[in-house]
């Protein structure tokens, strides 16, 4: 098991598994030509590497390095003996080697060229870095050839997303366009960009009226958490939208897609006596909470039921019935292609067990877990208002809004100056309870595994468990909603770094064998 960073995890749907295994240090076995992207010119422009990622804070650590850096650090010989990881390896020196081609290109001046590559590339490239330090290469191509405007926009939305992108100095060997460029840096929140007035609101400025544009669609796969975030711009006085800052998001990704789809947005300007000003605008982008239980899943009689205890606060009576009627969803759900009913009944009857557990327990572990669990099995248990089952709806629902209230953190071009004193060590289970066997499932002799991603928090506590791989085989849907209950119970001596518990990401897994049932 191994542990992967925020932008690593997304990486880890894609390719399944295997690029969360853990590399070990094998400097020597890197050819010659990736060591030099590590190492010269425009390519440390990358994602993270340990050394910025190992920071205490509120986002837990990396246990290994982004695609890029990573290079450095891969056993040839487990890359031989697994396909997942023999892949994820190729597609991060494929990547990697493209990058080294492409700032070739922007050196020489090459700017059509360049660009053509980064915008039929962009999927493979952007394993190679963050999709911010993409999106800069785009904007110095693009200032280059002519395109003012959409460079100092995407130029603008690569600042939002990472940090320390390009050094003034790294920016003058582009001649005119890196000197533009560099006159245009990232705005902070709430403050007016460099030569600009914003107007404050007020009694006498009328509001700004959005006419034209939509919405992003943040399209997301079955199993995966929602995409959220909220973005602040600023409209000028033609009604333009320009300087992004991203205030919170779930993930870089959809700051990106969103980012996109505002930049031919149009609005009436803002007035103050009758002339047009410039203001900052919020816009919010799935807010969570606002929806009725009835609104986000069709309740059976029995849900309805255990619903109603809990908006009479009858804690003991809603958890007794809730945990009933988990094992007999457990008990009863069938195999096929179709289960999305199914996951979203177990989902939802998790929640409502935590909330009955809450209840009960007021600022129990447990009840939080099973909270993030059931948004594991049915994401849109992110729109549920819980306003109406008193002080556990208000508990759970501050849980939920921590990380969406949370300041966005962009990733860093470059590692600080100053290496971290200490590594971090990995979690040491110590208590793992086995799960649940779905009866069905033992009767069938079928076995499995589910690859699901959590934080271990300082106490050795099981966090937000999100599903990778809901089964390799046997009963997917049953196996990934015991899985997710499963891992609740375990406990881990917490990692540490120099000596003190830190949270970290770590990848679990939970078989399901029928011999040992």
């Amino acid at each position: 098991m191994a542990h992967v960073s925020s932008r690593g995890k997304e990486r880890c749907r894609e390719r399944r598994y295997g690029s969360a295994r853990r590399w070990r240090a094998t400097v020597a076995a890197v050819p010659a030509w990736l060591l030099a992207v590590l190492a010269g010119g425009l390519a440390p422009a990358t994602a993270p590497g340990p050394a910025a990622a190992a920071s205490l804070g509120d986002s837990p650590p990396t246990l290994i390095p982004d695609p890029v850096r990573a290079a450095r650090d891969v056993d040839l010989d487990e890359v031989k003996a697994d396909k997942a990881a023999r892949d994820f390896y190729l597609d991060m020196v494929r990547a990697a080697r493209d990058l080294v081609e492409i700032d070739a290109l922007l050196r020489q001046g090459d700017w059509t060229a360049a660009l053509a590559r980064l915008r039929t590339e962009d999927t493979q490239l952007v394993k190679s870095m963050s999709r911010g330090a993409w999106l800069a290469r785009v904007a110095v191509a693009e200032a280059a050839s002519g395109q003012r405007d959409l460079a100092l926009w995407h130029w603008a939305v690569a600042n939002a997303l990472v940090r320390n992108l390009f050094t003034d100095q790294e920016l003058s060997a582009f001649g005119g366009a890196g000197a533009l460029l560099a006159e245009h840096r990232g705005r902070q929140p709430g403050k007016a960009p460099p030569g600009m007035s914003i107007e404050p609101p007020g009694p006498e400025v009328e509001q700004e009226v959005k006419t034209k544009g939509e919405l992003p669609q943040l399209v997301q796969g079955a199993w995966s958490p929602r995409e959220w975030l909220r973005l602040e711009v600023v409209i000028d006085e033609q009604g333009r939208v320009r300087d992004p800052v991203v205030l919170s998001a779930r993930s870089e990704e959809a700051a990106y897609r969103a980012l996109e789809a505002m930049r031919d947005w149009r609005f009436e300007p803002a007035r103050k006596r009758g002339q047009p000003v410039a203001t900052l605008h919020t816009l919010v982008v799935n807010p969570p909470g606002r929806r009725a239980l009835d609104q986000v899943i069709s309740l059976s009689a029995q849900t309805k039921a255990i619903e109603g205890m809990l908006r009479r606060q009858e804690w003991r009576q809603a958890a007794d019935e809730a945990q009933l009627h988990w094992y007999a969803l457990l008990d009863n759900t069938g195999r096929g292609h179709n289960q999305e009913p199914e996951r979203a009944a177990l989902g939802m009857t998790m929640a409502l067990w935590a909330l009955a557990r809450e209840g009960m327990n007021p600022g129990h572990s447990w009840a939080r877990c099973r909270w993030e669990a059931g948004q594991a099995l049915m994401p849109t248990l992110y729109d549920l208002d819980l306003s109406p089952y008193g002080p556990a709806g208000q508990t759970l629902a501050a849980w939920r809004s921590e990380s969406f209230a949370a300041p966005w953190k962009p990733s860093l071009a470059r590692p600080p100056a100053e290496p971290p004193r200490g590594e971090v060590t990995r979690p040491l289970k110590i208590a793992a309870r086995a799960p649940y066997y779905p009866p069905a499932a033992k009767k069938e002799r079928l076995n499995g595994k589910v690859i699901l991603e959590a934080i271990i928090d300082t106490e050795g506590r099981v966090r937000n468990p999100t599903i990778l791989v809901p089964a390799e085989a046997g009963d997917q849907v049953t196996f990934a909603a015991s899985a997710v209950d499963t891992v609740c119970d375990w406990r881990f001596k917490p990692a540490t770094l120099e000596g003190r518990p830190v949270k970290v990401y770590y990848t679990l897994t939970v078989n399901f064998e029928a011999r040992s049932h």
